[in-house]
């Protein structure tokens, strides 16, 4: 989605407000998601998974789980529910872990 909807305003950036560009841009690039990419990559690694590992426990392909890990692919909820069944966290212990490193780094407001 991240590289159509780029193309999509490089291509029709005169119907696109410039605001919302640098909006949504930010979000995708922020501390936090940077924390989230962090997190995801330290319960993978702790659950002993690599990316080709996890993909297979998600009947994903290992691609995807680098994507998430970069940041190339942002995470909705049902997608995180399954990430963290993956590496078999609980999704309130991950949201825990993830407000902690959050409040240890408050570099930018929720």
């Amino acid at each position: 989605m991240s590289q159509v909807y780029h193309y999509l305003i490089k291509t029709f950036s005169i119907f696109v407000k410039p605001a919302l560009y640098l909006a949504v841009q930010k979000a995708i690039h922020s501390a936090q998601q940077a924390h989230l990419q962090e997190l995801l990559r330290r319960v993978c690694k702790e659950a002993g998974l690599t990316q080709v590992e996890l993909g297979q426990r998600l009947d994903e392909p290992q691609s995807l789980i680098s994507d998430y890990e970069r940041g190339e692919r942002r995470l909705d909820l049902i997608e995180l529910k399954q990430v963290c069944d993956g590496v078999e966290i609980d999704l309130v212990e991950f949201v825990r872990l993830f407000q902690a490193g959050i409040r240890r780094n408050p570099s930018e407001p929720e």
